[in-house]
């Protein structure tokens, strides 16, 4: 017996809602409306358009969900990708997402000393 094969379209359509649901589409976490602006603040500045806030905020939200549960930048930014953002917007989101929502997983600031500590001496040399 012959299963059925599913066509292309629909295995797209299909990957790219399961896409949406993983990044958190489903419902939008806690965020205060000074964190929602700074979000779309950022996207507006790095000349992203936004025509869906709810949507958009979801994703942002999902972003850093999809972070905090151990993925790093370049797994969310593929799976924005598989949702059909390009790389560049991709990239946009997830930075502005970072910025907004999830501060502590920006990744520049991983190494760095906490802010109560004083900067690494340096040797200095005479001659």
């Amino acid at each position: 017996m012959m299963t059925p094969r599913i066509r292309w379209p629909l295995r797209s359509v299909l990957a790219i809602a399961a896409t949406a649901i993983g990044l958190g589409l489903a419902g939008p976490a806690h965020a205060d409306p000074a964190q929602d602006y700074l979000y779309y603040s950022t996207l507006h500045s790095l000349g992203m358009v936004v025509w869906n806030p709810p949507a958009m905020r979801a994703l942002g939200i999902g972003a850093c969900q999809d972070m905090a549960m151990g993925n790093n930048w370049r797994i969310t930014v593929t799976k924005l990708m598989n949702a059909g953002y390009t790389l560049h917007e991709a990239s946009m989101i997830l930075a502005a997402a970072v910025v907004a929502y999830c501060p502590s997983l920006d990744p520049r600031l991983q190494d760095a000393p906490p802010p109560s500590a004083p900067p690494p001496a340096q040797q200095m040399t005479v001659a």
